[in-house]
Formats: structure tokens, C-alpha cells, sequence
């Protein structure tokens, strides 16, 4: 868990103050992913001899979940994420001949129930393929991102995201299990899709089920304890704090409380009744 204090903002505040995550990117990834999604179905179907048209085209797919999402997110956002996912859809469908020659596609979007310490997780595949060449199967995780480099990979590895698929995956499949890919969409032209193994974690994939019950106790203590949800502790660091998609969801409430008071937190002068002088001296020891 990232961050305690987010959590509490996503989940336990009253809807005033809870986090409605409209940003941007994720706009773009989930109409990303829509596309993706009914991509690989259609190949899917047209793989095992069933009829493609039962499921929408990608880019009428994208139209659609777009459509859903203007009651919720700015019109002028979610018209240019729009443009960016049905651009990165249609780059990737002139590889669909690659993957169909590639893989066999045996599920799309579907829910693994999983089990850690008497408590059921679900994890959703984006895509479960199995490699002709090999005949092992693989997780592909779709991410976008505007650009493709060393550090934007390695990030992922870390992932609890990517440590599940990874504690439960070898369960689940045995000796076909092949690891998880990242499909990486690229947000910005030429849009190039990229597929790359995702980086090796043993020691945190092993310690995943502690990991996992470490984070709920640490919720349920503060729930128990009857911690305001404005209270819960943050982990306050620049990189969590700031990252790749700009502030986290968190910033506001985070930084200034409930509510910003009015002024900003430090007055000096006759409005506030302080003078500078009041706080803090330089020499001479402070008053």
C-alpha cells in the first residue's frame, strides 16, 4: 500500500471529500484498455471459429465507453483522451497478425479469485495468451504511457499488481505458467506498442501474502482505534507524493486539511494578530 492516508480519502470519506479520481491518465487507460479489450475478444472468437461481431469494434467499443464517462469527467478531457486511445487502438490493430501468428488468445478480462489468510482477493488479466512456440501461458498487463524507456519498465516489477499475478500464477498454471508481459501503449506518436517480459521480483513475489496481510492489519488497527479519515497517516514522500502522472489524487486534502483555510495556514500581521518577530528571531533567541 502506497499510502494510508489515500486510502482513507478513496474509501472512507464522506463524498464531499472523497477522491473522484478524474485525471487524465486515467481517462486514457481505461479507454486504452476498452480498445485492447475488444481487439484480442474479436481475435479471440475469430481463433476458435465463433463470430467476431458479437462484440463491438474497438474504436466503436472506445466511442461508446467515452460517451458513459461525460457525466462524470471534463467534456474537453475526455473528447482528447478519446482521440489518443482510438489512435494507440488502431496503430496496435496492424500487429493483430503478429499475435495471432504468435499466441493463442485464451481469455480476456477475466477475474482470478484467490485466497490469503481466510480472505478472498480477486486480480482481473487484462489478456491470458498461451505461446505457440513454447506453449506456456502469460499474463499481458496493458499500461500506456507517453514514452517507452528503461525506468518506465523496471517501475512496473515492484508492483503489487504484478507480485500477485506472479505469487498466484504458478498456482494456478503449473509447469505452463510463462510469466507476465506489460503491453506497453505508447500515448504520443508514432504510437508504437511494445510487449516485454516483466523484470524478475522472487524475494518480493514470496513475501506477497505478508505483504498483502501486513497492509489489512494496519487498516483494521486504524479503523479500530476510530481514526478520523482525515488523520490516517500519509507517507509523505516527494516520489509518492509526485509521480509519473503528476500529483497524487490526495494532494489538497492532504496538504491543507478538510478544508484550505482562508488565507492560506500562516498569517502574519495586524489580520492574524502575529508578528513576524512573534516566531522566529535570528540571534539573540527567539521570543
Amino acid at each position: 500500500m502506497k499510502c494510508l492516508q489515500l486510502y482513507a480519502l478513496t474509501y472512507l470519506a464522506p463524498p464531499p471529500y472523497r477522491l473522484a479520481g478524474k485525471k487524465a491518465p486515467l481517462v486514457r487507460g481505461s479507454l486504452a484498455h476498452v480498445g485492447q479489450a475488444h481487439t484480442f475478444q474479436r481475435l479471440l472468437e475469430e481463433q476458435h471459429g465463433r463470430d467476431p461481431e458479437v462484440y463491438y469494434k474497438p474504436v466503436d467499443a472506445i466511442e461508446i465507453k467515452a460517451a458513459s464517462m461525460l457525466g462524470d469527467y471534463p467534456k474537453h478531457m475526455v473528447e482528447h483522451e478519446q482521440e489518443t486511445a482510438i489512435a494507440m487502438t488502431r496503430e496496435y490493430e496492424k500487429h493483430v497478425p503478429i499475435q495471432n501468428a504468435k499466441y493463442e488468445i485464451l481469455a480476456v478480462e477475466e477475474i482470478v479469485y484467490f485466497y490469503i489468510g481466510g480472505r478472498t482477493y480477486t486480480q482481473r488479466m487484462d489478456l491470458l495468451v498461451r505461446e505457440r512456440a513454447t506453449g506456456k501461458k502469460k499474463i499481458r498487463d496493458w499500461k500506456s504511457s507517453s514514452s517507452h524507456n528503461a525506468n518506465t519498465l523496471s517501475g512496473f516489477a515492484p508492483s503489487l499488481q504484478m507480485q500477485g499475478y506472479r505469487w498466484w500464477g504458478p498456482q494456478l498454471f503449473g509447469d505452463e505458467w510463462g510469466g507476465v508481459e506489460i503491453g506497453m501503449l505508447k500515448a504520443e506518436p508514432p504510437y508504437t506498442p511494445e510487449v516485454v517480459q516483466l523484470q524478475n521480483a522472487p524475494q518480493l513475489v514470496a513475501r506477497f501474502p505478508q505483504t498483502v496481510m501486513d497492509a489489512e492489519k494496519r487498516i483494521e488497527a486504524l479503523i479500530a482505534e476510530g481514526r478520523p479519515w482525515h488523520l490516517w497517516p500519509p507517507t509523505s514522500d516527494e516520489l509518492v507524493c509526485v509521480h509519473r502522472y503528476g500529483r497524487c489524487e490526495g494532494w489538497d486534502p492532504c496538504l491543507w486539511g478538510k478544508e484550505p483555510p482562508a488565507g492560506g495556514l500562516v498569517q502574519f500581521g495586524a489580520a492574524s494578530g502575529v508578528a513576524p518577530g512573534d516566531i522566529i528571531k535570528i540571534g539573540g533567541g527567539s521570543s
